[in-house]
């Protein structure tokens, strides 16, 4: 019986070793690397969609709702930690370079001392008012056009502080959301919400891939900035 283990555990050994250097390709994102260490399991990943609704998507396909599991999310090869050089799950955990990271605890998270900027647009960065809504001076949504957009800390701060100057109330709730494609952009309802016939999911699946900010106040959030809608 003890043989039988031993044979079982050196296969299991042999099987997350080849794991960790491996790439698993599928279309959006690549596993670069994937190590267990103890009861911590770390993911190292490439992905060509910085869209936030997707990186949730996947964040939580590969935690698998593991507390003990930790996601990161990379734009540029280069700077990927090499997983079989750590000995341990503390010397696995990267210090910079991820654009963003998963865990079942804390759900997505950007890293807010990287900005993914890939190439800047030729032209300035301007932000326009498509339409606002409200529902009984009290619920409030905001559409914006970001035209030029790229990703970076400036373009964040202009599109909090315009979101910082919508109207709402103590006890009601104002959204306020930024896309990046003018004729993609959704048409709020006549009365406000997530235009006829919508529902948040539906409006979501159609629309949060142009989404690039979206700013909450109420209901529980006090002005909460987030890279797209979450």
């Amino acid at each position: 019986m003890k043989k039988v283990f031993e044979i079982i555990l050196v296969g299991l050994l042999i099987i997350n070793t080849i794991k960790c250097g491996n790439s698993t390709s599928k279309e959006n994102y690549k596993i670069v690397y994937q190590k267990q260490f103890g009861l911590t399991k770390i993911t190292m990943c490439l992905v060509k969609d910085t869209n936030w609704i997707e990186l949730k998507k996947i964040g939580h396909d590969l935690v698998e709702n593991n507390t003990l599991a930790f996601a990161y999310f990379y734009t540029d090869s280069s700077k990927i930690k090499d997983l079989t050089k750590s000995n341990n799950a503390l010397d696995a955990l990267p210090g910079d370079g991820f654009i963003a990271r998963y865990t079942v605890e804390t759900g997505l998270e950007k890293n807010v001392n990287i900005y993914c900027v890939t190439e800047k647009p030729n032209g300035p960065v301007n932000i326009i008012l498509l339409e606002q809504k409200n529902r009984k001076l009290k619920y409030y949504w905001y559409t914006y056009y970001v035209e030029n957009y790229f990703d970076s800390k400036e373009i964040d701060d202009k599109m909090i502080e315009i979101a910082k100057q919508a109207t709402y109330t103590n006890d009601g709730f104002t959204e306020v959301f930024f896309f990046n494609d003018k004729n993609n952009a959704p048409k709020l309802a006549s009365d406000g919400g997530w235009g006829n016939n919508e529902s948040q999911n539906s409006w979501n699946k159609k629309y949060g891939k142009y989404c690039v900010g979206y700013y909450s106040v109420g209901s529980g959030y006090s002005g909460e900035f987030t890279k797209g809608w979450k």
